[in-house]
């Protein structure tokens, strides 16, 4: 147990940061699953050993530590540059007004805005008390990578899709996406009514077999208050 060398504990301080943030994070690393999700997971164990190693053992890092370390460092740094910029551009959308096809200005109107896990071979339901003539805009992403199906229903369609009977859909298959990790829709409500938005996980053929894993979305919903100019 030697002397710790000042640019060991410069690493030390900057991956315990970088270890804070991914704890203090929106969602845990490990609920996001996928690739990304596995490669955080990969890093926060990085992390814990370089610390436990500089702090605890009181050692210096070798050569190769310190080169890894430098990689890591880099990346984690790009990475969470990149998240602030989505993060900064996602909610000046969400205030931005919205020109509309008719010519007046659209307030986005955000009335639901949760992250949700739906289970493989299972959906979920998202209940909606919505005005005929309301413009609704539905804004589903994949936290995960993981893909999933939306369909829009109103109470008799969702009846009988939640009875196993064969819901007619007419208007609302404009609504519906397969097989995406995000989903964009905008759409015009007919009729007052309760409505069910409907998120799924959509199966991955492996050979012979479809496969589904949990996925994990944020849902925002939005009504467009509009003012014809």
């Amino acid at each position: 147990m030697g002397k710790i060398d000042a640019l060991s504990k410069t690493i030390g301080i900057i991956l315990a940061a970088f270890l804070v943030l991914e704890f203090f994070g929106i969602y845990t690393t490990i609920l996001k699953g996928g690739f990304m999700g596995w490669l955080d997971i990969l890093f926060i164990g990085f992390n814990i050993y370089i610390i436990h190693k500089i702090f605890f053992k009181k050692e210096s890092l070798s050569d190769n530590e310190k080169g890894i370390a430098f990689v890591a460092i880099f990346f984690a740094t790009f990475f969470t540059i990149i998240g602030f910029i989505a993060g900064f551009y996602q909610a000046s959308k969400e205030k931005e007004m919205v020109t509309t096809e008719w010519g007046g200005e659209a307030a986005l109107i955000l009335i639901y805005n949760e992250t949700v896990r739906i289970e493989p071979e299972r959906y979920n339901a998202l209940s909606l008390d919505l005005k005929g003539g309301d413009t609704v805009w539905f804004f589903v992403k994949s936290l995960n990578d993981g893909r999933f199906n939306t369909l829009l229903l109103n109470s008799s369609e969702f009846e009988k899709f939640s009875s196993g009977s064969k819901a007619t859909i007419t208007y609302y298959t404009k609504s519906y996406t397969s097989g995406t990790k995000t989903a964009d829709i905008t759409i015009d409500i007919p009729n007052t009514d309760t409505y069910y938005f409907i998120i799924s996980p959509s199966p991955i053929v492996k050979g012979q077999e479809n496969y589904s894993y949990p996925v994990d979305v944020l849902v925002r919903v939005y009504i467009l208050n509009v003012t014809v100019s």
